[in-house]
């Protein structure tokens, strides 16, 4: 008779990897986001840093 635990612990396993997977892809987008936004407002703030000091000189 076929025995079903081999089985059963396979697909665990499997289902297993891809919850992982995908909270690992998950926080790998996430990231990427903050890293964006984080440039995002570096750029920012040097165009006021440069916008402030050009209205100064003048």
């Amino acid at each position: 008779m076929f025995d079903a635990a081999p089985a059963l612990l396979l697909i665990a396993a499997l289902v297993d990897g891809v919850v992982l997977y995908s909270f690992q892809v998950g926080r790998r987008v996430h990231q990427r986001r903050i890293n964006e936004r984080l440039q995002e407002s570096a750029h920012l703030y040097g165009l006021v840093r440069i916008t402030l000091a050009q209205r100064r000189a003048a």
